[in-house]
């Protein structure tokens, strides 16, 4: 740009900073000027005959706008210039050599790629700086100068990689540049030469391919999925040392996506950026909790346990609750005990975090906390990294004390295998025969695992110093919230909501006898003038013949009985209903003890004895009457009578193959011995080899190629050894390598 208006001109250099008073300037010095071309009339001035400050201040002010405006140098995507490397196979071609510079550029490291572009950026600055100068040595002074004072306003990076320049460095620059592309800018910058791989971008993508499949795959198996991949083209393969150095390369420098391909968990923990903070907005004491459930590390005496916790984030308090396994009501439980003990959020606007595990995302759950005015919020799938708090203090308690009790099992596969080779090899027999079923000895009951996690929490948990807290523990983060919190004062009110819902969603609608429930029906004297309306219905757990029924809006309605059950507690109906089973796998184990004294085979042959021995006593005298018969005749019975005959006739007379004393004829006998000869040789020998074999199948496949008949014992031997797979996989080796690879001498 050359020409610039009066308004452009304002403040730049040493000019006036009204657009009137840079016009009256011009006049006076007679600037050259034209009528501006643009709308708007008015006219313009040419840099050249404009002060040597302004036309200074221009060149900085055009260098700015560009490199606002357009990067010179940026990474090129290198698996789409490795397809149009492949594509074009031309090495002379002037554009292959450019992505081949440019391929060189994206294999330096990240450091010095952002060199490059730290210097290409300045190349470009000078490259706009002089462009509407006609003495380039003085341009580039000016620039120099301009750049050394930190006048031009490049980007952060610049100044990061090129504090300071000299006008020599430009010109060097601009030639390594000319001459080896981006690469060229580097520190030190050497061309290297392309390894076999790279040289060919087909085998590097499909080498990528795999390991994104099959990112464990190896350097072998690799090599003969190339071979197999591009048998019989134009592709030059690498040895198998080329190929394990070139993939050992890669992961170093693709390390955070070979990770994430090759094991996704450990790239969310090494890699994932963790940006923010996941407390940032909760301000208040109950605002939000998070819940979730993990198995404990600890064998107890009546099995391994899940521990259900609940984490207030505001304060980092924790409950954590023992169950057999994290189901909906232990999920209810957990929250019951923390409602109890924290209140809820004072402003009324409680959350939980949760999983969408089926524990979590339960309807019995969901009711619960609509029922109390709680939001529960979920979490993405397999997003842990979304409910941090709780999920850091499963971890502080498991790598904490629990590694001391007794039935500690390991926190992974690898350390439960560490602790079980602590014991002795007898031990480890004794298991398997069944005297033990965890070598792992433990005391410590699910009861006492309880105890020592509420224990841990009042003790050290609630004591420490938490880094997310400024170094405050939760104690003190409770004992110094002021405002007040919302309690729930009636406990058993609490307890009805949380009782168990019948399936439906809990949802009934009255029918004229009443609501019918598992089986029986449920009246109550409000029932009358409801029937056809849907109520939500609650067991009572102390009384199975008594049922809570509520509006769908959650008013209470009126309690329904059964009367026929009225007075039992389901506690009693479990127990009852498990006497019941236990009595009925007595009978039928008794049972079973009585079947296996009776012999089937036996028992068997006795009902056809008994049946035989009716039919003989039934039949014992009685003589069967004589009935009349007819010969039946057809031409081929009446040939083959004719066939029999002539055999006998040649039988009487001789068949030549014995002599007048009835001994073998010589020519028989060595015809006998052949066959037996041939017969043990065909013999499959316990002794022999799968070469043996092999070599015995190329014989008889030789001689059927040849046109010559097997016998029916080679026949059949043939026929039964290609259906093995030892055949099969020989077979392979005989295609590739004919049989010299089986001892045997090419014809």
């Amino acid at each position: 740009m050359e020409w610039f208006t009066s308004s452009e001109l304002e403040s730049l250099g040493d000019l006036p900073s009204s657009a009137r008073r840079v016009r009256e300037r011009a006049i006076r010095e007679n600037w050259q000027s034209r009528p501006r071309q643009a709308q708007g009339g008015g006219r313009e001035y040419h840099i050249s005959s404009l002060p040597k400050e302004t036309q200074r201040a221009l060149k900085i002010s055009q260098t700015k706008k560009q490199q606002a405006a357009d990067k010179q140098t940026e990474q090129i995507n290198g698996a789409e210039l490795k397809g149009t490397l492949a594509a074009m196979k031309l090495e002379g071609d002037e554009k292959t050599q450019d992505i081949k510079r440019t391929l060189a550029f994206n294999n330096l490291s990240p450091k010095e790629q952002a060199r490059v572009r730290a210097r290409s950026e300045v190349l470009a600055a000078w490259e706009v700086f002089v462009a509407d100068f006609e003495a380039v040595e003085a341009a580039t002074r000016e620039f120099v100068d301009a750049f050394n004072r930190d006048q031009l306003g490049l980007s952060e990076s610049v100044k990061t990689f090129v504090p300071k320049v000299s006008r020599a460095s430009l010109f060097r620059w601009k030639a390594s540049y000319a001459d080896n592309g981006p690469a060229g800018l580097a520190c030190q910058y050497k061309s290297v030469k392309q390894s076999i791989m790279d040289a060919q971008p087909l085998l590097v993508a499909f080498a990528e391919g795999m390991l994104a499949r099959m990112p464990h795959t190896s350097p072998a198996n690799m090599l003969r999925a190339m071979e197999g991949e591009f048998d019989q083209q134009d592709v030059r393969l690498p040895s198998k040392r080329a190929l394990t150095t070139w993939l050992s390369n890669w992961k170093v420098k693709n390390k955070r996506l070979f990770t994430a391909v090759a094991n996704p968990d450990a790239f969310k923990n090494q890699y994932m950026v963790a940006g923010g903070d996941a407390a940032e907005n909760i301000v208040r004491l109950n605002q939000l909790w998070e819940m979730d459930s993990s198995p404990a590390d600890i064998m107890c005496t009546d099995g391994r346990f899940t521990l259900i916790s609940c984490l207030d984030v505001y304060s980092r308090r924790a409950v954590m609750k023992v169950r057999k396994s994290s189901d909906s009501f232990g999920v209810v439980l957990t929250a019951r005990q923390a409602m109890l003990e924290w209140g809820l959020d004072g402003q009324g606007e409680q959350k939980i975090r949760v999983d969408n595990g089926k524990d979590y995302a339960s309807h019995y759950f969901q009711i619960v906390a609509d029922s109390l005015g709680i939001d529960l919020v979920s979490t993405d799938p397999y997003a842990g990294e979304q409910k941090p708090f709780v999920e850091r203090l499963f971890r502080t308690f498991s790598h904490g004390l629990v590694e001391l009790l007794p039935g500690f099992i390991g926190h992974n596969v690898a350390e439960r295998q560490a602790i079980e080779a602590q014991f002795s090899f007898a031990d480890r027999l004794k298991r398997k025969a069944g005297s033990s079923k965890n070598i792992i000895e433990t005391t410590l009951s699910s009861e006492d695992l309880q105890a020592f996690t509420d224990r841990w929490i009042d003790t050290f948990y609630m004591h420490d110093a938490h880094n997310g807290l400024n170094g405050k523990t939760p104690a003190e983060m409770v004992q110094n919230w002021m405002e007040p919190v919302r309690r729930i004062e009636d406990e058993r009110a609490l307890d009805l909501l949380l009782e168990p819902i019948p399936g439906q969603k809990g949802v009934r609608t009255v029918q004229k006898k009443g609501v019918k429930l598992d089986g029986g029906w449920y009246v109550a004297p409000e029932m009358g003038s409801r029937v056809g309306d849907q109520f939500m219905v609650r067991y009572d757990t102390a009384d199975i013949g008594r049922i809570y029924l509520f509006e769908l809006s959650g008013e209470f309605v009126c309690v329904a009985q059964n009367p026929s059950i009225t007075g039992i507690s389901r506690e009693e109906l479990a127990r009852a209903m498990k006497k019941e089973q236990k009595k009925v796998a007595e009978e039928k184990a008794a049972l079973r003890k009585k079947g296996r004294k009776i012999n089937q085979g036996e028992l068997i042959e006795k009902i056809f004895a008994r049946k035989e021995r009716l039919i003989a006593e039934r039949n014992a005298n009685v003589t069967p009457f004589p009935k009349p018969q007819l010969p039946h005749e057809t031409g081929y019975l009446d040939g083959a009578a004719e066939a029999l005959a002539a055999a006998d006739a040649a039988d009487q007379k001789g068949s030549g193959h014995v002599d007048e004393h009835g001994q073998p004829t010589q020519e028989l006998a060595q015809g006998m011995n052949q066959v037996v000869t041939d017969r043990v040789k065909q013999r499959t020998d316990p002794a022999e080899t799968p070469t043996d074999r092999f070599q015995r199948w190329i014989r008889q496949h030789e001689r059927k190629l040849a046109g010559e008949a097997l016998n029916e014992m080679d026949h059949k031997w043939q026929e039964r050894f290609e259906l093995t797979p030892e055949w099969q996989g020989l077979k392979l080796v005989y295609d590739e390598f004919g049989k010299m690879a089986f001892g045997l001498k090419e014809e």
